[in-house]
């Protein structure tokens, strides 16, 4: 489950920082940390707080934990403090993960009615993780936080409704909580909430309604939501087509979101609603390749195969497809069966070729229906076959994606 954090806001006055901490109050930090360190255990547990919200400061786990747990010895027992030390014991930052620990903070917390600590608990429970599994009391748990208006766990018992985890399955309900959510102003909820008015889930199908909570959620940046809103921009889907716009919202999903910042790259690759740089985007596919994610390695195998924004490389380009298709992308495994079949950018191996091709068939990809036409219609690597090759032709016809090794490879992610 995603654990939110709360919000902090700076204020800089003077020669001290100045900071607004969850109780409302200004406080120097610099006096702060003078007084942590003669040992008064509030202060310890706001320099604690600091570290670990990293509004301000650098987000800093080790330190986090290291005045928190400081402040815990000395009895501070904050149910705020302690939800977030038993997160550090659940996830291992700044310290080695404890099942047990965790279990024992949460509960603390959550015996303080403190809303994200018995959430926590109610993972804990549904996970089986420092105590037994039980989803009868992870449910009740998850409903207890819910009584506090505690969205994420609106957001559990929806999930729990809508696949049948620990109850019969009820769209309706699960509907009932994800609104209760959105009307709470969670983002995820807002973009949940859209797709089961797009699909008719536990509703009545509405487009309307669907993009109303669509553009709210895209409104908190929640990255989803602004990569299929920029989405409905760029194709015009129930708004008025306006690349500008859908080029923004890419961006303000981007951070957060591989599939934005891919489609940021489209975008400037082919000049749709902002100036045409291929330099940008090469930077953008190469981003998303930093994330090991086989369609940002595709792209940025594809700019060296091309040479767009970047030294046409053929043997690079063979290297990346490689590291692609083993993630199992359907254009990376064609690709590369085109690659093996031509002797571009390793040695030529009608075998390698055949298996690859096979391997992005397999994945529907368009691409490798083209190649297989055209290996049947010429008996490349297999016996003349004009029916087989006329199928495949058939099939790539009717079937989205690159048609050829040369096409604009970019438009595969403006696509969906």
């Amino acid at each position: 489950m995603k654990i939110k954090y709360f919000v902090y806001l700076l204020i800089v006055a003077g020669f001290g920082y100045l900071y607004w901490l969850s109780q409302n109050m200004y406080v120097d930090f610099e006096k702060i940390e003078a007084s942590a360190m003669e040992g008064d255990r509030d202060s310890q547990r706001k320099i604690g707080l600091i570290y670990y919200e990293g509004k301000i400061l650098a987000r800093n786990y080790p330190k986090a934990f290291e005045w928190m747990k400081k402040a815990y010895d000395q009895g501070e027992r904050d149910p705020e403090m302690v939800c977030n030390l038993g997160f550090c014991y659940f996830t291992g930052l700044g310290c080695e993960s404890d099942p047990e620990m965790t279990f024992k903070l949460f509960q603390e917390s959550a015996d303080k009615k403190f809303p994200k600590a018995i959430f926590n608990l109610a993972t804990c429970y549904s996970a089986g993780f420092g105590t037994n599994e039980d989803i009868t009391m992870a449910q009740d748990l998850f409903n207890k936080a819910a009584e506090y208006n505690y969205s994420p766990a609106m957001i559990a018992i929806a999930d729990s409704h809508l696949n049948g985890i620990g109850t019969e399955q009820n769209n309706e309900k699960g509907y009932e909580y994800l609104k209760k959510a959105a009307d709470l102003d969670d983002a995820e909820a807002q973009f949940r909430l859209c797709t089961l008015l797009k699909n008719g889930i536990g509703t009545e199908k509405s487009s309307e309604k669907a993009l109303f909570w669509l553009k709210k959620s895209a409104d908190q940046n929640y990255s989803m939501a602004c990569q299929e809103l920029g989405l409905n921009y760029f194709r015009g889907s129930g708004v008025e087509k306006n690349h500008k716009a859908a080029f923004e919202y890419f961006n303000k999903g981007a951070e957060d979101n591989i599939q934005s910042r891919l489609s940021m790259g489209a975008c400037y690759q082919n000049g749709f609603g902002v100036e045409k740089n291929i330099e940008k985007a090469f930077q953008c596919y190469s981003d998303a390749s930093q994330k090991y994610d086989a369609r940002g390695l595709f792209a940025q195998g594809m700019c060296y195969f091309q040479g767009i924004g970047t030294a046409k490389d053929e043997t690079r380009a063979f290297q990346i497809f490689q590291d692609s298709a083993s993630r199992s992308y359907g254009p990376a495994a064609s690709i590369l069966g085109y690659c093996h079949l031509n002797g571009i950018g390793t040695a030529q191996n009608i075998e390698s070729a055949k298996r690859w091709l096979q391997i992005g068939l397999m994945q529907n990809d368009s691409l490798a229906m083209n190649i297989l036409s055209k290996c049947n219609a010429q008996g490349l690597g297999v016996d003349k076959n004009p029916e087989k090759a006329d199928a495949f032709k058939e099939m790539a016809a009717i079937s989205s994606g690159m048609k050829d090794a040369n096409d604009n490879f970019s438009l595969l992610f403006l696509a969906n």
